[in-house]
């Protein structure tokens, strides 16, 4: 059976400026995650992909897994993925960010009442991510949408914390900006490694 963890190393390893638009889009909208192919979670990832589906009421198809579930290993600092490590989740839904977006513009009062962002840096980070087309909940203000969004993966994670430290989510306007954001990451990786051809 192919090694998916060591090809995207390899895929990831031949990562230039020259290429990275190329390279983002194999490692996360082409290559199947590296976590389908370890048989013990099989199961698990069905579950959960079906609940954020059922929860958010979204295609079972716009959920992604990211992150070292995904690739096998860290993008950030290499570790490998274990049963320690987090699941991240991405969902790729205009309908459900739209949805996330408006009810948060209602709760903050169009950004007016700013006393429900925990900062001013949170509510900054907030907009930012939106002008990029994610949103993010670790900026989302103190509200009924945090208090669900924390609440539907508190459950999952308690669920299955046999299998995982934590699960998170975090949604996407379009698969544009979700490739856009893992392009970033990529860029990050360049920069940091000193990669320049």
């Amino acid at each position: 059976m192919l090694n998916f963890k060591e090809t995207n190393r390899k895929i990831k390893d031949n990562v230039s400026m020259a290429n990275i638009r190329e390279t983002s889009t194999k490692l996360y909208l082409v290559r199947p995650s590296f976590i389908f192919y370890e048989g013990e979670f099989d199961d698990c990832i069905y579950l959960i992909y079906k609940e954020v589906s059922d929860k958010f009421n979204i295609p079972i198809s716009s959920v992604y897994i990211t992150g070292s579930a995904h690739l096998g290993f860290s993008l950030r600092d290499g570790h490998d993925f274990s049963s320690d490590s987090d699941l991240d989740i991405a969902i790729i839904d205009s309908v459900l960010f739209n949805k996330i977006f408006s009810k948060i513009l209602d709760e903050s009062q169009e950004y007016q009442n700013r006393t429900i962002f925990r900062s001013t840096d949170d509510l900054k980070r907030y907009q930012k991510n939106i002008c990029r087309g994610k949103i993010h909940p670790r900026y989302f203000p103190i509200g009924e949408t945090k208090k669900d969004w924390d609440k539907f993966f508190s459950d999952i994670t308690k669920k299955y914390s046999d299998f995982f430290t934590r699960i998170t989510g975090c949604v996407y306007l379009s698969e544009e900006c979700f490739r856009l954001y893992q392009e970033n990451s990529l860029n990050r990786f360049v920069i940091t490694e000193g990669v320049t051809t």
